[in-house]
Formats: C-alpha cells, structure tokens, sequence
C-alpha cells in the first residue's frame, strides 16, 4: 500500500510503547479500550483509528480507541 493514497498522507503522529494487555475477548472484534490518561499524553482522540503492533508475533491490526476509565492503565 502507498502512502499517498488520493492525496491523503498517513503519517505517524504519537506512539504508545510498552503497554500490557489488560483483558482480552478472542471473540469479539471491534476496539481497544485504553487508559484516557495514556490518550491524553499521545493525543489519542475516542473512536480515532490506530494501529496496533504484537512485539512477540509482529502480528499488526487496525482497529478504532474507546476511553476507558481514567487511572485504570488499560
């Protein structure tokens, strides 16, 4: 895939690294539901799409972020 896509650019704008799995749902296929501390500081907006990257598989998928509870570090 281009990254120039009828001129659109996709640019890296904030990365989370290093966060732990909190809960999973094999069954469910949706969103991930992150820490609105941890958006806040990586200006990480609800329903914002975003990537995400398995370090132990390099497994990636797109999904989209749903706010958790503050100060819950999922």
């Amino acid at each position: 895939m281009s990254d120039v896509d009828e001129g659109h650019v996709r640019a890296l704008r904030a990365k989370l690294h290093g966060l732990r799995v909190t809960g999973a749902d094999l069954n469910y296929r949706g969103s991930i539901t992150l820490d609105p501390e941890h958006c806040d500081a990586a200006g990480i907006a609800p329903l914002e799409f975003v990537e995400i990257w398995n370090k132990s598989t390099g497994a990636r998928l797109s999904t989209y972020v749903i706010h958790g509870e503050r100060g819950s570090r999922c």
